[in-house]
């Protein structure tokens, strides 16, 4: 497994090199790095504290322990019983989120403290816990669930195009309305239902939905308008994106990705769409 971080660099170095099980997908959160390979197994680095890595004891956390910062900083398997193999991870800010190859159980670990893992409480997870709540909403067994994770809560979009969500409630995030608590299992987002939802996204304390046909709903925080909607009061329920250079009716949404306080939205003429479809 390549070569080993050992302190700042100026050039990219190669940290995993497996060419019998490379490396399919990378996920990321604010201060820690997965990566997926082939045959299902799942590497972690970086910090270790809330539990993201999924590996390292709560009274090692902060430092490694023992073996050192090199224990939390080189790329890692995670190991789980069973010899569990998966096939699709994803990122918050604090946690990860895995999804099992064989039956499509979710797995997660991290920051729990708004229960943005989903698991019903509000503990954090060291290692891998089964979440039965994803898991029980996981309605395709051919395809399975996405999962959107911001700073302290979460977004599913099921293969029938529901979205839920869960965590800390404050700004609107949850898109459940004003009056919304914090919860530690998904509610679905009511006002999107009847539209169907191929994407989700999260900043640290917004929400973005993507619809089948290239529409955005966006809700959350808005005070540096990164809503998108032209309006820096929060959003408490989805409201469709339509902004002076992003029309609905001209455009079609491909890609959302939000930061903090900014959000980047990849789009294309709807006309151009037309074309490429033979219309």
């Amino acid at each position: 497994m390549g070569l080993q971080p050992d302190g700042n660099k100026t050039k990219p170095v190669m940290l995993l090199s497996n060419e019998s099980d490379p490396i399919v997908k990378i996920a990321s959160g604010n201060d820690h790095t997965v990566a997926l390979t082939t045959s299902g197994n799942i590497y972690t680095w970086g910090c270790a504290e809330q539990g993201q890595l999924g590996r390292v004891k709560e009274c090692f956390a902060s430092r490694g322990g023992r073996r050192g910062l090199k224990y939390i900083l080189i790329p890692t398997l995670v190991r789980f019983r069973r010899g569990l193999k998966f096939k699709d991870i994803f990122c918050g800010s604090y946690c990860t989120f895995a999804i099992a190859k064989e039956n499509n159980d979710v797995y997660a670990w991290g920051l729990n403290n708004y229960g943005q893992l989903g698991t019903g409480d509000n503990e954090n997870a060291y290692i891998p816990v089964k979440v039965d709540s994803l898991t029980e909403i996981n309605d395709d067994p051919k395809t399975s669930i996405k999962i959107a994770s911001g700073q302290h809560h979460s977004l599913i979009v099921t293969s029938q195009g529901s979205v839920f969500s869960c965590g800390r409630a404050e700004y609107g995030r949850l898109g459940v309305g004003e009056d919304a608590k914090e919860t530690a299992k998904p509610v679905q987002v009511p006002s999107l239902d009847g539209i169907h939802i191929k994407e989700v996204a999260c900043g640290e304390a917004v929400s973005f939905a993507l619809s089948s046909e290239g529409d955005v709903f966006a809700w959350g925080l808005g005070s540096c308008l990164q809503l998108g909607t032209g309006d820096e009061e929060d959003g408490f329920v989805p409201a469709k994106v339509q902004g002076k250079n992003l029309q609905s009716i001209l455009h079609e949404v491909l890609e959302v990705s939000a930061g903090g306080q900014h959000t980047a939205f990849l789009v294309r003429d709807r006309s151009n769409s037309s074309t490429e479809n033979g219309d």
